[in-house]
């Protein structure tokens, strides 16, 4: 009988250690699976279960806060990061978290704050996510020569990635540089990007050229693109520059 009994307590804190965490992940898998189905509020809610747990890992905690982010509450995706920052992180997490926290103050107003927290992460870290997250954000707080001489730096780090090329192009549409944005512009359309502001940018690029009837084209297909939180240009902008052409 006593060995029965060690047998099964053995067992029931094996599965405790080993097994019940593991369920935090099935929730992540599911939510991911949701998210991309189109069912955002269903997919947020299972992803929030899997997230939040010590033993998740907190490169989840920070992809789900972006989910938030980018889909659903702003609220809640500060308050993950928060508790991301508050832990005792590699620098590499830590950074990582920081940029989404970047974006996060920038969504609130915080703009000065953003910058600075923007700076602090391009001084220390460098990999595509940031690159693509403080590319944005650049192109937004920095002034135009600062944000092309960022975008260059990143299109030279990875140049195939599709954000990458958008935020050099953006970058060098708003430094007045059009020839350069348009060449930009033109190899980016040919990777068919799935985000409507590479095309809505093409088009403000096409219109001052004086190529209207193209710049149409291109604003018909960016609203063919799926909208977020983050996306930068609305549905109405997009639908109003196509009125004013």
């Amino acid at each position: 009988m006593k060995i029965l009994i060690f047998i099964l307590v053995f067992l029931f804190f094996y599965l405790l250690f080993n097994w019940v965490p593991r369920w935090k992940y099935y929730y992540i898998y599911k939510g991911s699976g949701l998210i991309n189905e189109g069912k955002i509020e269903e997919g947020l809610a299972a992803f929030e279960k899997g997230a939040y747990g010590a033993k998740t890992d907190n490169m989840t905690k920070i992809r789900y806060a972006f989910l938030e982010l980018k889909f659903g509450s702003l609220k809640k995706a500060k308050k993950m990061i928060m508790w991301v920052l508050g832990e005792k992180i590699p620098q590499n997490v830590r950074y990582e978290a920081k940029s989404v926290y970047a974006i996060i103050l920038y969504k609130e107003g915080d703009l000065a704050e953003a910058k600075e927290t923007m700076l602090s992460v391009y001084e220390n870290y460098k990999n595509t996510n940031m690159y693509c997250t403080l590319g944005y954000l650049f192109n937004i707080l920095e002034t135009p020569e600062n944000a092309v001489k960022f975008n260059e730096e990143a299109y030279e780090y990875n140049g195939d990635h599709p954000v990458i090329i958008d935020n050099l192009g953006q970058s060098c549409y708003l430094n007045g540089d059009i020839d350069r944005a348009y060449e930009i512009y033109g190899d980016l359309i040919k990777l068919e990007p799935k985000f409507p502001e590479a095309y809505y940018n093409f088009a403000l690029v096409l219109h001052k050229r004086g190529d209207n009837e193209r710049a149409k084209e291109m604003l018909e297909k960016a609203l063919t693109k799926p909208f977020h939180q983050l996306t930068t240009v609305s549905r109405e902008e997009i639908e109003n520059k196509l009125e004013q052409l």
